[in-house]
């Protein structure tokens, strides 16, 4: 078995069009082509809307575009069809967005969501930002207001 073969065992679909679909989708990703990448995701959905890491990838890909609500849509259209590790790792991923933009309340709120492990994010890493978001909030409130 090549190892293109076993990375392809180990995703979450075995349509062989989505399958092809989505490699595409990841390479146009890499290269920074979100749009792209976003409209082959769609087509990849539709032939397999189970297929969690293409799930994934829309979510992120749409995060990376700056589209967080429509991310967030997608979490909520999927949330019922992928594993519960993928579905964490859409709140983090949603999560860290919101705490790097300043969204610590909105943060929070999806961290606190995260049931069980996060597809491939290190326990501590997630743990850091975790501790971040609860940091800033604890900041924002004892914050002392100065006038000039």
């Amino acid at each position: 078995m090549t190892q293109g073969q076993q990375e392809e065992n180990k995703l979450h679909s075995r349509n062989r069009k989505a399958l092809e679909l989505f490699k595409q989708a990841q390479e146009f990703d890499h290269l920074g082509n979100f749009f792209k990448s976003h409209d082959l995701l769609q087509e990849v959905l539709q032939r397999d809307d189970s297929f969690d890491e293409a799930v994934l990838l829309l979510h992120q890909v749409l995060i990376k575009r700056g589209e967080i609500e429509v991310a967030l849509g997608v979490y909520e259209k999927y949330k019922s069809k992928v594993d519960q590790e993928f579905k964490n790792r859409m709140l983090a991923d949603a999560a860290y967005f919101m705490f790097s933009n300043g969204a610590y309340e909105r943060a929070k709120v999806l961290k606190d969501q995260i049931e069980g492990k996060v597809d491939n994010v290190d326990e501590a890493l997630f743990t850091l930002v975790a501790t971040s978001i609860e940091y800033a909030l604890r900041g924002k409130t004892n914050a002392i207001e100065i006038e000039f």
